[in-house]
């Protein structure tokens, strides 16, 4: 059975480092730009002008690269159930 000390060093494990500032904001403008008919509509989702979408993310990708980054999907993989799961380990 699982105590709150090993739920906490569990939880420490898969702490995920911290990101830097709009590190998933760059990519998701670069791919979106590459996809869409539309520059104005990506432009207002983000934000931005479309003249500051156009200068930093058009031309970094082409439509075919940004296609297949959209389509990649996770591996399929069983559920595993997690050690805090249970009524022992209830903080966040």
């Amino acid at each position: 059975m699982w105590g709150p000390l090993e739920c906490n060093k569990f939880k420490a494990e898969l702490a995920w480092p911290k990101w830097k500032k709009d590190v998933t904001r760059h990519p998701t403008a670069t791919y979106m730009l590459a996809t869409s008919s539309s520059a104005a509509a990506v432009a207002t989702t983000l934000g931005n002008s479309e003249t500051i979408l156009k200068r930093h993310y058009l031309t970094l990708v082409t439509r075919a690269q940004a296609e297949a980054f959209w389509a990649v999907q996770p591996p399929a993989t069983p559920a595993t159930a997690s050690p805090c799961a249970s009524s022992v380990c209830t903080s966040p």
